[in-house]
C-alpha cells in the first residue's frame, strides 16, 4: 500500500464472491484481492455485512503494517 488513506480504499470497490457452504449450512464470502480476508453468516445478507466489517479491520492491518 501507499501513502494513502484508510478512507480512500474503503472507497475503493473490492469484487466479492458469495458462496453455499453445505456443511457448515452458511453463506461465505471473500475478497479475492485481499488476502484471507473473508467472512461468513447464517444468510447472505448477515455474510456480506460481516465481510464489509472484516473488510475494514483487514485494510487498518494492512495500511498499520504498511503492506
Amino acid at each position: 500500500m501507499s501513502n494513502k488513506t484508510l478512507k480512500y480504499y474503503l472507497s475503493l470497490n473490492y469484487p466479492m464472491t458469495l458462496t453455499w457452504d453445505a456443511d457448515d449450512k452458511v453463506f461465505f464470502v471473500e475478497f479475492p484481492a485481499l488476502p484471507y480476508c473473508m467472512a461468513h453468516g447464517k444468510t447472505p445478507t448477515s455474510a456480506v455485512n460481516r465481510a464489509q466489517k472484516i473488510k475494514k479491520e483487514w485494510l487498518k492491518g494492512a495500511l498499520f503494517s504498511g503492506i
